[in-house]
């Protein structure tokens, strides 16, 4: 094997990872918008659901938990997350994989749990930097990019691992304090419908009495 590469580093076709060029991938621009993140957390989880292959434990408080930030990447970061989580279990290992959304306080936590090789401490300062990566056909931006996104959305991203047990990602973002379009129609609905309900209780007993005014004088 030594010898192959020296071959091919003389012939100029070999070259570390580090040296080659990295192209630089364009930002993709992100949405400021008020959703559900259980809704993203289950329609991702069920991606996976009729994987035979893995194990999968999901732990999902009830909704609606509104949070601020953009949808759709937030739930591609979760989705990458999740295949991290089980690519990073060994060949001849069931990958067992648990998902955690929870709030505490004024925040919404989330977590993904595998039980993989978990990550090497000379490289742990680093699993958030653009560009690194650990696999062959791995690009090195979801990480960065979760920890972008997570953060746009006021939040922060980190995780626990111990080598041979397995990693946790965790996830921690503000509640929304306002609510999203479809809350607000709800919530004008109801507003309207109790004002009404106000005004029939009120103007009833007027009515009522005016009839028995009028049947006394008949």
């Amino acid at each position: 094997i030594v010898s192959l590469r020296l071959c091919k580093r003389e012939r100029g076709l070999w070259r570390e990872e580090t040296s080659r060029p990295q192209k630089k991938k364009e930002a993709t621009p992100t949405k400021k918008e008020v959703f559900d993140i259980e809704e993203v957390i289950i329609k991702t989880v069920e991606l996976y659901v009729s994987n035979t292959s893995i194990s999968l434990r999901r732990e999902i408080e009830p909704g609606p938990i509104y949070i601020e930030g953009d949808r759709q990447q937030l739930g591609n970061s979760i989705n990458n997350l999740l295949i991290n989580a089980i690519q990073s279990v060994p060949a001849l290992r069931r990958p067992a994989i648990q998902v955690r959304l929870y709030t505490h306080d004024d925040d919404v936590l989330i977590e993904i749990q595998d039980n993989g090789s978990g990550i090497p401490k000379n490289i742990q300062g680093r699993v958030f930097l653009p560009n690194f990566t650990t696999r062959e056909e791995g690009t090195g931006f979801g990480l960065a990019m979760a920890k972008r996104i997570v953060e746009h959305a006021g939040g922060i991203i980190w995780f626990d691992t111990e080598e041979g047990v397995g990693t946790t990602f965790h996830i921690s973002i503000p509640f929304s304090t306002q609510l999203s379009n479809s809350e607000k129609t709800s919530s004008g609905k109801a507003r309207i419908e109790a004002d009404l309900l106000v005004i029939h209780a009120y103007m009833f007993p007027v009515f009522a009495r005016a009839v028995s005014i009028e049947l006394s004088m008949c």
